[in-house]
């Protein structure tokens, strides 16, 4: 189902534990990290779904956590969700190795945080 947002795609990020998962999503929230300003000019606060998902793990987190990031159009196509340049550094700082994410194909793809 897609949102009502005039966005072109969603982002969803999780890490699996034991039966539980942490689930992040891209959008407004109390943690703002990017400012983003839309073609209409307007701006907003957000968060990645990647940091939302780790900010929900808190001081938490696992050598064995595997953050996955999933990115699909309003049409449910999958498309690349490859954490972005400071996603990657908040990771790192956040001590998140392991990200699994779709590729352009829809295809998953991991890659180690360094």
């Amino acid at each position: 189902m897609a949102l009502n947002n005039n966005q072109s795609f969603h982002v969803v990020a999780w890490v699996e534990r034991n039966n539980s998962v942490i689930i992040g999503i891209n959008g407004a929230s109390s943690r703002p990290q990017f400012r983003r300003k839309f073609k209409d000019g307007t701006e907003c606060f957000i968060s990645h779904a990647e940091m939302d998902a780790v900010a929900k793990l808190g001081k938490d987190i696992r050598s064995t956590d595997v953050l996955h990031v999933m990115r699909f159009m309003k049409n449910g196509q999958v498309s690349c969700s490859k954490p972005c340049i400071y996603c990657q550094a908040y990771l790192k700082k956040k001590g998140v190795r392991h990200v699994k994410f779709t590729n352009w194909e829809g295809q998953w793809d991991k890659m180690i945080i360094e």
